[in-house]
C-alpha cells in the first residue's frame, strides 16, 4: 500500500497549480480532507493549491482554520492538475466542463464509479477520506501540524457519526489518538459540528420533525423540508447531520430518508441505515451513491413524486 501512496504523492507534487474540488452538499469529511491536503501542498512545498466548492460551506464547519477562503462557484485561476478529494465523479464538483483542465487525480473512500482515473486512491472501506489521507501524509514523512490534525479528526468524526457508525473500527480510533496527541480537541469539534445550533436552525429541524411519515410498519422513516418554506428559511440553512441523525434514533427503522427540496423539481434525498439495507444500491438507482450504510441522490421530480419514487425503492430493499 505505501507504494501506492508514494506514487500518487509524487506525481501530485509534480504540479505548481492544483485545484481542489468537492462535493455537492460538502460535510466535514470533504472539508477536513481538502483542507489538510490544501494546506501541506502550501506550506511545505510551495504549491499553489485552491479549493473550488459548487455550493456554501455548512455553518458546522465554520470554526476551522481557513474555510473562509473556499471558493463558492467562483471561476479559479488557471491550474495544471484537478485533484477530486472525497468525490469520485467530476460531476458532482460543480466545475463547468469547460473549466476542467487535462490532468485529473482522486482520492476518496466511496465506491468506485464507472470512471477511473490515472493517478487515484479510492479505498471504499476506509471510515472516510480524512483517514486516506491521514495514511498518505504519514507514508510520506509529511508533518501534520496542529492545524492540519484538527482538519483530519473533523473528518473522522463526521464520518463516523462521532464514532457511531458501523466503520469504526481499531484503526479510527488508533489515528484519532494520535491526531489528538498533535493537538487536535475533540471536544472543540464535536461540540461546533455536532451541538452548536442555532434557534432558527434547530426550529427547521422541528419543522422536519414534526411532518414525518412511516411506511412498513415503522421500518422506513422519511422527512422533508418543502422549496416554499426552505426558500423562506435558507439563510439558516438545514442541518442534514442532526435530521439524519433524529431519524436514526428512532426504535425499530431499518431505512430513514430525508428530501429537501431545493427548487421545483429538484429533490435532494439522503439515505441512512444501521445495518443491512443497502442505501447505495437504493441511491444508484436514481444516479447517486455512495456507502452501504450512507447515501444520497437527485432525484429531479416534484416533492410528492419523489417521495413516491425514493419509498417505492426503499421498500424492495427492507
Amino acid at each position: 500500500m505505501n507504494s501506492i501512496y508514494y506514487d500518487f504523492w509524487g506525481n501530485i507534487i509534480k504540479h505548481n497549480n492544483i485545484l481542489i474540488g468537492i462535493h455537492e452538499h460538502p460535510d466535514g469529511d470533504c472539508i477536513g480532507s481538502a483542507l489538510a491536503i490544501q494546506r501541506v501542498l502550501k506550506k511545505q512545498f510551495g504549491k499553489k493549491a485552491t479549493i473550488y466548492s459548487p455550493e456554501s460551506i455548512p455553518s458546522c464547519t465554520k470554526f476551522l482554520t481557513g474555510v473562509n477562503n473556499i471558493l463558492i462557484k467562483e471561476k479559479p485561476d488557471d491550474y495544471d492538475l484537478l485533484l477530486l478529494v472525497d468525490v469520485n465523479t467530476v460531476k458532482r464538483t460543480g466545475i463547468p466542463q469547460s473549466m476542467l483542465c487535462e490532468n485529473i487525480y482522486c482520492i476518496d473512500h466511496h465506491e468506485r464509479g464507472s470512471i477511473t482515473y490515472p493517478n487515484e486512491i479510492i479505498i471504499p472501506e476506509a471510515s472516510s477520506t480524512c483517514e486516506i489521507i491521514y495514511n498518505l501524509l504519514i507514508a510520506n514523512e509529511c508533518p501534520i501540524d496542529k492545524v492540519c490534525a484538527e482538519y483530519l479528526l473533523t473528518g473522522i468524526i463526521c464520518d463516523t457519526g462521532d464514532y457511531a457508525h458501523t466503520n469504526t473500527n481499531e484503526k479510527v480510533f488508533l489515528i484519532s489518538s494520535e491526531l489528538t496527541k498533535i493537538g487536535a480537541n475533540p471536544t472543540k469539534i464535536n461540540k461546533f459540528y455536532f451541538n452548536e445550533k442555532s434557534f432558527k436552525s434547530l426550529k427547521l429541524v422541528g419543522y422536519v420533525l414534526n411532518n414525518l411519515l412511516s411506511f412498513e410498519r415503522g421500518k422506513l422513516i422519511l422527512g422533508y423540508v418543502d422549496y416554499n418554506y426552505l426558500s423562506k428559511n435558507k439563510r439558516y440553512g438545514i442541518d442534514s447531520d442532526t435530521i439524519n441523525g433524529q431519524l436514526q434514533s428512532i426504535k425499530g427503522y431499518k431505512l430513514s430518508v430525508f428530501l429537501r427540496e431545493l427548487e421545483p423539481n429538484v429533490v435532494r434525498v439522503s439515505l441512512r441505515s444501521p445495518d443491512k439495507v443497502d442505501c447505495n444500491l437504493i441511491a444508484k438507482e436514481f444516479g447517486g451513491g455512495g456507502h452501504k450504510n450512507a447515501a444520497g441522490c437527485t432525484i429531479k421530480e416534484p416533492l410528492n413524486k419523489a417521495i413516491e419514487l425514493i419509498v417505492n425503492a426503499g421498500k424492495k430493499h427492507l
